[in-house]
């Protein structure tokens, strides 16, 4: 894996930059992105794509350890990796599209400021999204979904 993430750098197919404690972290150019989107959408298979970044994310937050475990730094750690496709999700499960899913994750993954380390970035939720996504889902699935993270 390391040759192939290389040979992608070299061909500036991917940006790479190093972070505190050396460790590297890879992103796509955004003309890749762009065209890998417009190839989904030519395929008719955004959807798709989303829907299992969606899953992917909420089986992330659902995998979070109890407080205090010893698996807990191991778990924000993966979450900071993914920080921008957790995002995405939430973007579009609580702002695009509310449903219980995007509650889920936002409440699996409110615990940040528990973090012992480095901070954790502010909850990027406000309380008129979450309004938003009262509205949208029956009382039942909201407060059922909200429930989810915190009892984990």
């Amino acid at each position: 894996m390391p040759g192939l993430l290389a040979k992608l750098v070299h061909r500036s197919l991917l940006t790479v930059t190093h972070e505190d404690g050396g460790q590297a972290r890879f992103a796509q150019l955004a003309p890749v992105r762009a065209h890998a989107f417009r190839s989904l959408r030519s395929a008719d298979e955004v959807e798709l794509a989303e829907n299992l970044r969606d899953d992917w994310c909420l089986a992330l937050a659902l995998s979070r350890p109890r407080l205090g475990r010893v698996e807990e730094a191991d778990w924000y750690a993966e979450l900071d990796d993914n920080l921008a496709t957790v995002r995405a999700t939430l973007q579009r499960r609580l702002v695009v599209r509310p449903d219980a899913v995007g509650a889920a994750i936002n409440s699996a993954t409110h615990h940040q400021a528990r973090r012992v380390g480095k901070p954790w970035p502010r909850n990027p939720l406000t309380s008129e999204l979450l309004d938003r996504c009262r509205v949208t889902l029956s009382t039942e699935q909201f407060e059922h979904a909200w429930a989810i993270g915190p009892t984990l």
